[in-house]
């Protein structure tokens, strides 16, 4: 097994002696500029060394800096987050033939208690982690083969076994130019507005059935269209290159499947924190594309949700009239419930395409106005139908803070 340590501060020196496997170990540290220095023999690397480098573990070395160290690996680095260890949880397989929570919480680290407070008897332990006995979960040895049918749930820094996820979910992470993507099972790339460019680095939304032509005008939805048309995933969701649900027990980290089909056993939809404007929707909206642009617009969505119902004529006037709404749809449902949205939502947006003259003078932010108001819309459909939902914290990768936490 090849296992990397992320930083050689004081915190890992003081433990040195707990470490059986020293030898075996490649340490990375920001101070290092160059490859070739060493510690303790070993060779020490600068962070992008990371990129390239194989590695079936990656232990950071600083319980004080753990979240951050690894929020920035995840995003940055690309490293996936099955394989990230707190020190703590490394310690205690060096230092025991079997260990479990218990065991950790011995260790009196701040950092793990409170990653596992309350887990125990939790919905998701209950739904997905292997019990060892009456009162534990198995966590995982990194000296021993996972086994095939069993997959790992990383809670703060602590691996523990799982079931192996039956279900088929997928996130596509959205995006017009390329990215740090995030290495993370059931999450994949797709490049929105495909048609439009000679060449892209992911696979695009203009094979098969699709109107990747018309990204200009509707932005992400190009991608929302050819996921409803192609994807077949029992579960299915949305990102952005640089936005991403966040985890529920892992502060900066996106979620992973287990939370995904966890959560979704409790609610229809798992969408990023409304967001709240210090004006009304409708201000909001023109202040964003202009006033001929926003005028132009209403008109069309006025005309078209005349002839739909009682209820949905109430529920965008409501949205336009209010101070809050869900956005950058992104959001992760049943396959069957995102088709319905989208059975929906398309028909206004061609409509739209249809009515609202697009000046081409405007500059190309505000020639998305329909764009803006297929995000908005998405609040419209959860106000008109039934659906339950869980709202989580959206982390924005590029500038480390996260709304709605």
């Amino acid at each position: 097994m090849q296992i990397v340590m992320w930083g050689v501060g004081r915190y890992l020196k003081k433990n040195l002696n707990h470490i059986s496997c020293l030898s075996e170990i490649i340490f990375i540290d920001k101070s290092c500029s160059t490859e070739g220095e060493l510690f303790q023999g070993r060779p020490v690397y600068p962070p992008d060394w990371i990129r390239k480098a194989n590695y079936d573990l990656i232990v950071i070395s600083s319980n004080e800096y753990f979240a951050e160290i690894a929020t920035e690996m995840i995003y940055q680095y690309g490293v996936d987050l099955r394989k990230i260890v707190s020190f703590d949880c490394f310690l205690a397989v060096e230092e025991k033939d079997t260990w479990n929570i218990s065991l950790l919480q011995q260790r009196n680290s701040a950092l793990m208690n409170e990653k596992v407070k309350g887990l125990q008897g939790s919905h998701l332990a209950r739904l997905y982690i292997i019990p060892e006995n009456d009162s534990e979960y198995c966590l995982y040895d990194h000296r021993e083969q996972n086994s095939q049918n069993t997959d790992l749930l990383n809670i703060g820094g602590c691996l523990f076994k799982t079931k192996k996820m039956e279900h088929d979910i997928s996130v596509y992470v959205i995006t017009h130019k390329k990215f740090p993507e995030i290495q993370l099972d059931g999450y994949q790339t797709i490049f929105a507005g495909a048609a439009n460019v000679k060449e892209h680095p992911y696979p695009g939304d203009d094979i098969g059935d699709n109107i990747s032509d018309k990204n200009a005008l509707i932005n992400e939805c190009t991608a929302l269209y050819w996921i409803w048309k192609h994807c077949k995933s029992e579960y299915v969701g949305t990102a952005h290159y640089r936005r991403f649900l966040e985890s529920p027990v892992n502060e900066g980290w996106p979620l992973q499947k287990s939370e995904i089909y966890s959560i979704l056993q409790r609610r229809d939809f798992i969408v990023a924190k409304v967001y709240h404007s210090n004006v009304t929707i409708r201000a909001h909206l023109e202040s964003a594309v202009g006033k001929e642009a926003f005028e132009r617009s209403f008109r069309a969505i006025r005309k078209i949700f005349d002839q739909r119902t009682w209820q949905e004529q109430s529920c965008l006037e409501a949205l336009l009239n209010g101070k809050a709404y869900f956005i950058c749809n992104i959001f992760i449902t049943r396959k069957q419930y995102f088709d319905e949205y989208c059975e929906w939502l398309f028909p206004i947006l061609f409509s739209m395409i249809d009515e609202v003259e697009i000046d081409e003078e405007w500059d190309a932010y505000t020639k998305r106005v329909i764009g803006f108001w297929a995000e908005a819309l998405f609040t419209v459909w959860l106000c008109i139908t039934d659906y339950t939902i869980m709202e989580l914290p959206l982390h924005i990768t590029d500038n480390g803070k996260p709304y709605g936490r």
